[in-house]
């Protein structure tokens, strides 16, 4: 499984940027309060910057947050290299690494369940200023449920 990276626009050239690049500390409405946002693999680094390019942008970024559990989650699944999925043997089987914590995670409550779940994405933009904006903010999706 290749490596998924975010990118960025910076002065009109997408630059790679590795999984959980950048990250920004940014206090969201209650009951979410302080988190982490990182940027994230999107399209619109790259429609953006095509619409935007004329007006002087010089770096647009796409950034989101989930959950803190999820997001350390996802972190240590990539820092051990969980997230290329190599195969290991079980028994008389062979399996994807990340196929098996999937598996678990499909049946196991905390893989199903959660007291609170959102996510939030914005994109910035920063013009020859040098002074950040916001282009668009996704509006924080809130919601207690359990997953079938």
């Amino acid at each position: 499984m290749a490596k998924r990276t975010a990118s960025r626009f910076c002065a009109c050239q997408r630059k790679q940027v590795p999984p959980f690049a950048r990250p920004r500390e940014i206090e969201l409405p209650a009951p979410y309060g302080k988190t982490v946002q990182y940027i994230i693999p999107h399209a619109e680094t790259k429609t953006l910057a095509q619409a935007l390019s004329p007006k002087g942008v010089k770096l647009i970024e796409v950034r989101g947050t989930w959950p803190q559990k999820n997001m350390a989650l996802v972190k240590a699944l990539y820092d051990y290299g969980f997230l290329r999925n190599d195969k290991i043997t079980v028994g008389e089987t062979q399996i994807g690494i990340l196929d098996c914590i999937s598996q678990y995670l499909y049946n196991s409550s905390e893989g199903k369940e959660t007291e609170l779940y959102g996510y939030s994405t914005a994109c910035r933009s920063d013009r020859d200023s040098g002074r950040a904006s916001l282009l668009r903010k996704r509006p924080l999706i809130r919601q207690s449920f359990l997953l079938n």
